[in-house]
């Protein structure tokens, strides 16, 4: 008797087709053809991609021969996914002078952040300050060119 009640199909279960044998699953598998639009990725991937990001900030500005302490670095995520990012940097006032050079150093984050990383640098913004007098290098190669 107490088995017949416990297996008892219901109206709802009637209705729905559930319980029956070859009804649809309740979680269908998913075709590899569609996208998942709210992917769950740890708080650990952002911050991952953040680090990259800035490893190649750090390397294309030394390459312009400046040192850490000539710069303050501020990445801004535009996506969830963390895969587009603005980049700011604040620097001295002296290197104002070397704006051209500048360019290059925007065209080489962009570069090599989409080709190391696949991270997308919509855009670099300079900013000038005049309370930092950060010292320019006296041998500069990459800003003299």
């Amino acid at each position: 008797m107490l088995d017949h009640w416990i297996f008892k199909k219901t109206s709802l279960q009637e209705l729905t087709g559930l319980g029956k044998v070859g009804a649809a699953p309740l979680n269908p598998a998913k075709p590899d053809n569609v996208i998942a639009l709210h992917t769950h990725r740890p708080r650990g991937f952002s911050l991952a991609r953040r680090e990259k990001l800035s490893k190649v900030v750090a390397e294309a500005l030394a390459q312009a021969g400046m040192e850490r302490q000539q710069y303050k670095l501020k990445l801004l995520t535009l996506d969830s996914k963390s895969n587009e990012y603005l980049v700011m940097l604040d620097l001295a006032k002296e290197y104002l002078a070397f704006s051209s050079s500048l360019r290059q150093v925007e065209r080489t984050i962009v570069k090599v952040a989409q080709q190391r990383h696949d991270i997308a640098v919509r855009s670099v913004y300079w900013q000038f300050n005049e309370n930092d007098t950060a010292p320019v290098a006296a041998t500069n190669d990459y800003l003299a060119a």
